[in-house]
């Protein structure tokens, strides 16, 4: 256990000094952080328990400015999706950490904003979030996986009202 943290916060401190996660060296405005965006991401959670209310809410954006793209598992069926572009997560990785980019080629490092909507985050959509976005990567606070969100909420109360945050600061409008 401790060796497994160890190494895990050595890959992290890698990640940071390689600059593949998003992080601020001073205060930004988050206005100016989500103005003008153009493209956002979103890690659906992998546990089905909260992947409906997930969906309902992406269902309700009303933004057909911003393209947007979902990152889901395996199973999921998202075809009835309008306007969205539906990717997978990868399935053949054989340990959760380092994650390794070759796993993720096929998810785009250029997206403005990235959200991960996952109540229980793991490695894996949170270092999709954290290095993917170019503008903001927003995620719930968990502790562990904190360092690849720049804006972070607090998981209090509903969790559909959670992700309706999450999506309102990424500057997505759901009606």
């Amino acid at each position: 256990m401790i060796l497994e943290k160890q190494q895990f916060d050595l890959w992290l401190f890698l990640l940071k000094q390689q600059k593949k996660v998003l992080s601020f060296s001073k205060p930004v405005s988050m206005q100016e952080q989500v103005n003008s965006i153009r493209s956002v991401c979103i890690c659906m959670p992998r546990n089905h328990k909260h992947f409906k209310s997930a969906l309902d809410c992406v269902n309700r954006i009303k933004n057909n400015d911003i393209d947007v793209t979902l990152i889901v598992g395996g199973q999921e069926n998202v075809t009835d999706i309008d306007r969205v572009e539906v990717l997978r997560y990868p399935v053949n990785l054989k340990k959760p950490f380092p994650v390794k980019d070759v796993y993720l080629e096929h998810i785009s490092a250029k997206y403005d904003v990235t959200i991960d909507l996952s109540p229980e985050p793991d490695t894996l959509s949170a270092y999709i979030t954290g290095s993917r976005s170019r503008k903001m990567s927003i995620g719930l606070k968990s502790g562990k996986f904190d360092v690849f969100y720049t804006a972070l909420i607090e998981p209090v109360g509903d969790y559909k009202k959670a992700v309706e945050t999450m999506l309102n600061l990424a500057g997505l409008i759901i009606e």
